[in-house]
């Protein structure tokens, strides 16, 4: 026979109390309907309750969570991370090389720059042809577009993804405000990088080798981190949006080389 409302609420009160006045200094052991039941969280436990006893309204959660202290001392919701700050593997990688490359290639601009600046005379080490020429593109204005050489921007902007790339590399929970900030960022730079890539096609007719790596790099990026930022949203809406993010790579690698053609 089911119990009836106030039963049910009296056995989630208890189970609430017993949840958030005890430290447990071992995995509790429950036994329920004559089984032994592990709970991995307060959350667990009341689902489980739930699931027997039927749903109460009002009661979502436990209120405050019981702090299950394992063997190491460790406790084990401070150790539960959340679903948004699990990233993939590849995620992690991309993240931390994205960053490396973007930086590295910044730097390299920002030097071949100051070269040039020292000595007008002075051949950057990516000038290979008319065509492929990086003092082609630095000696212009679009090389200087907000009132400094362009790699500066780089170099502050792959400085924060490459940080950002060690902390998710070594799992360091970032709020989802983190990640659409950055996300944000990242979008006002492939703007930025369009237009830079419309000027040397069409208005100055050479390409900048270093520069197309961080062309590159930064859509590349902008994909990755915007899976990232909003992964759930796009899982959770119609069929559209699921498949154009599945199919997001194929879409950004024929966008990048339609944008050459």
């Amino acid at each position: 026979m089911r119990e009836t409302l106030p039963e049910q609420r009296e056995i989630l009160d208890k189970v609430s109390a017993e949840a958030g006045g005890r430290e447990y200094h071992a995995t509790p052991t429950i036994k329920i309907n004559g089984e032994n039941y592990d709970p991995s969280t307060p959350d667990a436990l009341i689902t489980k309750i739930k699931s027997i006893v039927g749903d109460v309204p009002g009661i979502d959660t436990v209120v405050t969570p019981a702090k299950i202290v394992t063997g190491r001392g460790v406790s084990a919701t401070d150790c539960a991370i959340r679903p948004e700050h699990r990233l993939p593997r590849l995620a992690r990688g991309g993240l931390l090389i994205a960053g490396a490359i973007g930086l590295l290639a910044s730097m390299t601009l920002t030097v071949e720059k100051i070269q040039l600046l020292l000595n007008p005379s002075y051949v950057p080490s990516c000038n290979i042809n008319p065509i492929v020429s990086c003092g082609s593109v630095m000696t212009t204005t679009a090389g200087v577009s907000a009132g400094f050489p362009n790699p500066l921007l780089g170099i502050v902007g792959f400085t924060v993804v490459l940080v950002t790339g060690v902390l998710a590399a070594t799992k360091v929970p970032l709020p989802r405000w983190y990640w659409a900030g950055l996300d944000a960022g990242i979008l006002i730079g492939a703007v930025f990088v369009h237009w830079l890539i419309f000027q040397s096609l069409y208005r100055i007719g050479a390409l900048c080798p270093y520069c197309m790596v961080v062309w590159v790099v930064t859509l590349t990026l902008l994909v990755v981190v915007t899976s990232i930022a909003f992964r759930a949203s796009f899982e959770g809406s119609n069929a559209v949006v699921r498949l154009l993010f599945q199919w997001r790579w194929s879409i950004a690698v024929l966008w990048f080389t339609e944008c050459f053609c």
